[in-house]
């Protein structure tokens, strides 16, 4: 996960090289997680994680494909959350 003072930078110099960015602590208590679009072409979602009293919400959690599924735990496991840590989510 990285915690930077330069938020989207990351994000759009992995735009240009056609990559994943990395998940990004936006500020305490929220994340941004890139999750995959496979065959889309805007390519991935930031789904943002945020820390709740009881647990995590989703906002946009992303496409239903095995491919995304992973990224998203991946990402969730990057915050230092689990996914059974997840009580909300949005579509």
């Amino acid at each position: 996960m990285i915690v930077t003072d330069d938020l989207g930078v990351l994000q759009r110099e992995a735009w240009v090289a056609g990559t994943l960015p990395p998940v990004e602590q936006v500020r305490p208590g929220l994340w941004s997680i890139p999750v995959p679009m496979p065959h889309n072409p805007l390519r991935y979602t930031l789904v943002y994680a945020f820390a709740t009293t009881d647990g995590l919400a989703l906002i946009d959690v992303g496409m239903d494909t095995e491919e995304s599924w992973n990224a998203l735990v991946d990402g969730i496991a990057a915050t230092g959350h689990h996914i059974s840590d997840v009580h909300y989510a949005a579509i």
